[in-house]
């Protein structure tokens, strides 16, 4: 990892910085095609939070997964405490690094 060594993880504060500080640019104009991102979805639970007064976690339980009643449903990162072991991991042949 460029930025980080073997499975060390970023907090969030530490990845926005990074952004401040590389500005790293645009794969393609918003609205042209769709990609997956982590570091997108890191953001927009960060927005969230803020926005909400609430952990992302606290905002979806609230919000979405109780009233669509999805029981087994849950919001959780790698440091969560009680995070599942046999979470899946989707890897994107095509995507960019």
């Amino acid at each position: 990892m460029k930025y980080r060594k073997g499975e060390e993880l970023f907090t969030i504060s530490e990845m926005i910085n990074l952004y401040k500080k590389e500005r790293p640019k645009l794969n393609f104009k918003p609205s042209e095609k769709f990609e997956y991102s982590n570091t997108g979805y890191v953001l927009l639970s960060e927005i969230v939070a803020r926005v909400s007064n609430q952990t992302f976690s606290e905002f979806m339980w609230e919000n979405i997964f109780s009233v669509l009643g999805m029981k087994d449903t849950q919001v959780f990162n790698l440091i969560s405490e009680g995070a599942p072991s046999n979470r899946v991991y989707v890897f994107l042949a095509n995507a960019t690094p």
